[in-house]
């Protein structure tokens, strides 16, 4: 199914996760219809989530049942709450959360605006007190996890071809990782070359939201955009803009 697949640094439970996706979304239960690259994409996508979810390195050590147990009932409740969510396909139009406006970030309706995506997201995911929205911009500490995530922008941050306009709730998370030190990159095969405003087009929603949130300018400096095909990197400035990082030379990215 997937001839090009690389390697795997992570152990993953990709047997967990081949079930939770089948139990939300009945794939074995179709007659015509062949799986999809997409959805084994999911599958995998979800299986690296619960490695993550489950520690850096949760087989290690199998010879503690103790630790096994943690992991397992941690790993169970993760696969729970994902399959509790609701999925993209129950999700309509008039169920749209309120976009957010890139040119409006600082207008006088800011505050409503605000109020506005946090009952919403709120509404659409019971969980999400246990990480209060109206708090993360006191976020910041330690953190156990990995110190750089990437991700693809299409199947991955945004539906196939679409662009990450209006998601306050991923937004949110992604905010959240970089105020806890954590590196983050958005590795896409899109490739404008250095034509930063293109790729701030593809990810407005998610720059509207950092600039909404007042992301301080360190951590913005953690996040970064790889285009085409890991040939161009853009790190986000200050100003909420993707700005290329020069590629020779002292502090070039391929010296």
């Amino acid at each position: 199914l997937v001839p090009t697949v690389g390697k795997f640094f992570t152990r993953l439970p990709l047997r967990r996760a081949f079930l939770a996706y089948n139990a939300k979304y009945a794939i074995t239960k179709r007659r015509h219809v062949c799986i999809s690259f997409n959805e084994l994409r999911h599958i995998l996508n979800l299986a690296q989530i619960l490695a993550l979810r489950g520690g850096p390195n949760p087989s290690n050590d199998r010879s503690n049942p103790s630790e096994q147990s943690i992991g397992s009932t941690d790993e169970e409740r993760a696969v729970r709450r994902w399959e509790l969510s609701p999925s993209v396909l129950s999700i309509s139009n008039h169920d749209a959360p309120p976009e957010l406006d890139l040119d409006n970030a600082n207008g006088d309706d800011k505050e409503s605006k605000t109020k506005d995506k946090i009952d919403f997201i709120r509404e659409r995911h019971p969980l999400v007190d246990q990480i209060d929205i109206s708090k993360s911009a006191s976020a910041g500490g330690p953190f156990e996890g990995p110190k750089m995530i990437t991700f693809d922008g299409d199947q991955t941050l945004y539906s196939d071809g679409a662009n990450f306009e209006s998601n306050p709730l991923l937004a949110n998370y992604l905010y959240l990782l970089l105020r806890h030190g954590v590196h983050i990159a958005v590795v896409t095969a899109a490739g404008y070359e250095y034509e930063a405003k293109k790729y701030e087009f593809r990810l407005s929603g998610l720059l509207a939201y950092f600039q909404e949130q007042r992301l301080p300018p360190e951590d913005c400096e953690r996040f970064y955009l790889f285009g085409g095909e890991c040939n161009f990197l853009l790190v986000l400035g200050s100003d909420y803009r993707l700005h290329p990082v020069k590629e020779h030379g002292p502090g070039g990215w391929q010296t």
